[in-house]
């Protein structure tokens, strides 16, 4: 079992003739026809201890903040803004207020952040602290996974492998303070992303690995691509620090989870319409026809990229 064949079962078993259910970023359900706001969106994700993250490389308002940041990024991802949370949180007995105050200063640093409001939510004892964040907003277009079609190119708004980096060092202990922050702190680029929500035809955020998730916009769109590995966004200082620590850069950039960087298909005509000064977008790649088929550019040569990126069924690297 692994989370492409858990979400095919669902898909089978609980239809949304309402609006998009189970399958993309986030759920999109329509609303009337009169309302300008367009569509509802509504995320959600678990952020546990001991799975998604350790205690040893986190302080608590830090996995509160990010466990809101991660719905945050879906949002963004479906082309939407966020307007309201509910929070799951979870807590081991016997811990002290002071801990639990330090959780909801993080949840409440993430909202006055994102402008959110929290709304509501449920607390309970458990065997290990979690955070299950549900998230609500609207779209005026939301952008989906199935949009992408042959000949439109593959684009990067953001940095794929600084998170992985930053999580290797810190489990070799022998973190580098930047990319322990690019590891911790949800940064999307949120301009890009509003822009995107006009022009994008495709989109999801990067959170399990680029190759992982440019895969699931081929398998729902029915396409392949051709990525360009000359083409990432690859910074000086990663490429150093992983010489330095006997590292392949390229494959934690096409690899590494937790970047929350948008990854994005558009047609070609539509780049005029993007805001030239955006430094974070960069064209990595297109679609092509090849059914669901992913291949690599890589110094000239083609070849299937690197095996890797995160999976919800494997055993936790916290």
């Amino acid at each position: 079992m692994n989370e492409e064949k858990l979400v095919r079962y669902l898909q089978r078993k609980f239809t949304f003739p309402q609006g998009c259910g189970i399958g993309d970023d986030a759920s999109v359900r329509r609303l009337n026809a009169d309302d300008a706001r367009g569509t509802r969106i509504v995320a959600k994700d678990l952020f546990v201890e001991g799975t998604h993250f350790s205690l040893a490389h986190y302080t608590l308002a830090e996995a509160a903040e990010k466990a809101v940041g991660v719905n945050v990024s879906d949002m963004l991802a479906m082309g939407g803004e966020g307007e309201e949370i509910y929070l799951g949180l979870g807590f081991p007995p016997a811990t002290p207020w002071t801990r639990i105050a330090e959780a909801f200063n993080g949840v409440h640093r993430a909202c006055r952040r994102w402008h959110l409001k929290l709304a509501g939510g449920d607390v309970a004892k458990t065997p290990a602290w979690f955070f299950s964040v549900t998230i609500i907003g609207r779209a005026v277009r939301p952008v989906f996974r199935n949009g992408a079609r042959a000949g439109d190119l593959v684009g990067l708004a953001g940095r794929c492998g600084e998170s992985a980096l930053g999580l290797i060092l810190m489990q070799r202990n022998s973190p580098d303070p930047y990319f322990s922050r690019r590891h911790i702190r949800v940064d999307p680029p949120v301009r890009a992303a509003r822009e995107l929500a006009r022009t994008a035809s495709a989109m999801i955020d990067v959170s399990d690995g680029l190759t992982k998730d440019l895969s699931r916009i081929l398998s729902a769109s029915g396409v392949g691509a051709l990525i360009d590995a000359d083409k990432l966004p690859i910074s000086r200082r990663m490429a150093a620090s992983c010489r330095e620590n006997g590292l392949d850069a390229t494959r934690l950039a096409l690899t590494g989870g937790e970047d929350y960087a948008l990854l994005f298909t558009i047609p070609p005509h539509r780049l005029a319409h993007l805001d030239p000064g955006l430094r974070a977008v960069r064209i990595i790649g297109r679609i092509r026809q090849s059914p669901r088929r992913l291949v690599l550019l890589d110094k000239g040569r083609i070849q299937p990229p690197p095996a890797g990126g995160y999976d919800h069924f494997a055993a936790p690297e916290p």
